[in-house]
C-alpha cells in the first residue's frame, strides 16, 4: 500500500495589476512573481485599458481610485469588448465599501479583493483565476471535454470562493465559523444526501454508531464531504460500493472514502481542490491512499478535539 499527500501544482499565469500607488504595484507584483506568475504593471486606468486591450492577460488585479479612468470605467470597458470580457477581473477595495461592490458588479467584475490585501488570498484567487481561465481556452478550442472542462470552471470557482469568504477577520487572517461537532452523525447525514443524489447509491459508514468529536465549520465539512463522495460516485462504475471510513488516532481524524474492488479513481478535479484546502484550513491534511489493483481511497484528516484548534490562526 503507497500513500502521498494529494497536492495541487500553481499553474503560472499573467497578472496585470493597476493601481496608481508604486508601492501598491510593487507588493503584489513581487508576491506574484515569486510564485512564477508573469505581472505587467499599469499606473493609471488608461494604460490598463490599453494593456489589457493588446496583451490579454489571464487576470486583472484593478484598484477602484486612478487617474484618467477609475476602475469601474476600465472593468466596464473591457467586459463589453468580446476581445476581452474573458479576462478574470478583480476589484481590490475596502471591505466596508459596500456602494464600490454593487457598482463593481454592475460593471461586470468577477470578484474582489478587500483592502488591507491578504497575501495568502491574493495567492488563492488568482491561482483560482488562472486556473479556470485556461480551463475556459480549452473549452473555446473545442473537442469532446467541453462539458467536464465547463463544470470544472464553474465548480472550481464557487469551491475555491466558498472557502475564501467562509468567515473573514481582517486584517491578514481567515477564521471559520467553528462549533462542536459529531463526525459519525455528520458523516451519515452526508452520505444519505450523497445515495439520494444518485438514485440510491450503495454508500456504507464505518463506523455506522458511536461519535467521534471535533470542532469544525460544520457547513464547510459538510460540503467536503459531499464533495468527496460526488467524486467516487461519478468515477466508480455502478454497482459499485462506495464507503466511507472514520479513523482517529494521533489527535487526528481521518475520513476515507473509497470503492470496492476499484483502484483507479481519477486523482484530479476541483472537487479535491475543494477539499484540499477545507482540510488545510482546518489545520488537517488530504491525501490519497492505494492498494495496487485493489484499492484507491482519498483521505482527509481533521484534528480530534476541538480546543487547540478553536484558538489556532488560519
Amino acid at each position: 500500500m503507497s500513500e502521498a499527500i494529494l497536492t495541487f501544482p500553481t499553474r503560472p499565469g499573467h497578472v496585470l495589476v493597476a493601481d496608481d500607488e508604486a508601492k501598491n504595484r510593487r507588493l503584489l507584483k513581487d508576491l506574484l512573481e515569486a510564485q512564477g506568475h508573469r505581472v505587467t504593471e499599469a499606473v493609471d486606468g488608461r494604460e490598463a485599458l490599453a494593456k489589457a486591450t493588446e496583451q490579454t492577460p489571464d487576470i486583472i488585479l484593478l484598484d477602484v481610485l486612478m487617474p484618467h479612468m477609475d476602475g469601474f470605467q476600465v472593468c466596464r470597458s473591457l467586459k463589453q469588448d468580446p476581445g476581452t470580457a474573458s479576462i478574470y477581473i478583480l476589484i481590490v477595495t475596502a471591505l466596508s465599501e459596500r456602494d464600490d461592490r454593487i457598482k463593481g458588479i454592475d460593471a461586470g467584475a468577477n470578484d474582489f479583493l478587500s483592502k488591507p490585501v491578504d497575501t495568502r488570498e491574493v495567492l488563492l484567487r488568482v491561482r483560482n483565476a488562472v486556473h479556470a481561465r485556461h480551463l475556459q481556452e480549452q473549452v473555446q478550442r473545442g473537442g469532446t471535454e467541453q462539458a467536464r472542462l465547463r463544470r470544472q470552471v464553474e465548480d472550481l470557482t464557487q469551491a475555491l470562493n466558498s472557502v475564501l469568504d467562509a468567515g473573514r477577520r481582517p486584517p491578514g487572517c481567515m477564521s471559520l465559523l467553528q462549533e462542536p461537532c459529531d463526525l459519525v452523525a455528520l458523516a451519515r447525514e452526508v452520505a444519505d444526501d450523497a445515495a439520494q443524489e444518485r438514485q440510491e447509491r450503495d454508500i456504507t459508514v464505518d463506523p455506522a454508531r458511536g461519535s467521534i468529536a471535533v470542532w469544525c465549520d460544520r457547513k464547510l465539512v459538510s460540503q467536503a464531504l459531499l464533495s468527496l463522495l460526488r467524486h467516487a460516485l461519478g468515477t466508480a462504475p455502478e454497482p459499485t460500493v462506495i464507503r466511507l471510513a472514520l479513523r482517529a488516532g494521533d489527535e487526528m481524524v481521518r475520513l476515507l472514502v473509497s470503492a470496492d474492488g476499484v483502484s483507479n479513481i481519477h486523482a484530479e478535479g476541483s472537487s479535491l481542490l475543494f477539499c484540499r484546502f477545507v482540510a488545510e484550513a482546518h489545520g488537517g491534511r488530504m491525501g490519497v491512499q492505494t492498494i495496487p489493483g485493489r484499492q484507491t481511497a482519498f483521505w482527509m484528516e481533521l484534528p480530534e478535539g476541538g480546543e487547540n484548534l478553536r484558538n489556532a490562526a488560519v
